[in-house]
């Protein structure tokens, strides 16, 4: 699944992409913690930078010296 470019992207369409809950994406923002730290809360909606997220995906795989792909 790609996250949209056209606008900021709501906390289920990351919580798909990243393999997690929308209930653990707030709760690291409630601990300060990223992914959930990235997003910004409008009205009573969690949203988030798509750049933002993919650069979080980006610095964990480089942490970990791979990209992804591999079973």
């Amino acid at each position: 699944m790609a996250l949209p470019r056209d606008r900021l992207a709501r906390a289920a369409e990351v919580a798909d992409f990243i393999s997690t809950t929308v209930g653990a994406l707030h709760a690291q923002r409630h601990r300060g913690e990223e992914p959930g730290s990235l997003g910004v809360v409008i009205g009573r909606k969690l949203l988030f930078k798509t750049e933002e997220i993919e650069g979080w995906v980006e610095d964990k795989l480089a942490a970990r010296g791979g990209d992804g792909d591999a079973a």
